[in-house]
């Protein structure tokens, strides 16, 4: 999800569906990384205005039987449908991933038992019913605009 397609999400979603076949979809937030990382000004999203079309978003999947996930989004920002986030069904993998370290290039194995990838928690999710399962928010977006839209959940969502 960037600034170029979040206008579109919901129409995205309709077509995936009327297209028939597909039977999961995963919705990405810009994770700061390569390119994404070099203009990540002017492509990510405010964690707001993704918690206002989420709610959109889950209607129209599960009104079609169509699973819907999303990664990389603090469970807080989505509220009572924090159970639709990727990190609850998060499991124990391995990543090779390209790094770079003083102009070389190199391959590194990254074990995956926790959700991170980037991401932090912040004072506010100290206190947060799912600081266990979440992966916080991207590191990035945390320095560039700070953590006013996390709302820690204090209970299981009903």
């Amino acid at each position: 999800m960037t600034k170029c397609n979040v206008n579109s999400l919901e129409d995205i979603l309709k077509f995936i569906v009327k297209s028939g076949g597909i039977k999961q979809v995963l919705i990405s937030n810009l994770a700061p990384e390569g390119r994404g990382l070099k203009n990540y000004d002017e492509l990510v999203v405010n964690l707001n205005i993704f918690k206002k079309i989420a709610p959109l978003l889950i209607e129209i999947a599960d009104k079609h039987n169509l699973i819907i996930k999303f990664f990389g989004f603090p469970a807080c920002i989505l509220g009572k449908y924090a159970v639709y986030s990727n990190d609850f069904v998060w499991d124990e993998r391995l990543n090779i991933e390209q790094n770079e370290k003083k102009g070389r290039f190199f391959l590194q194995e990254n074990k995956g038992y926790f959700p991170i990838r980037g991401r932090i928690k912040t004072e506010k999710c100290r206190n947060c019913f799912y600081k266990n399962i979440c992966g916080g928010v991207f590191e990035e977006y945390y320095k560039r605009f700070g953590d006013g839209e996390l709302k820690p959940i204090k209970n299981e969502p009903k």
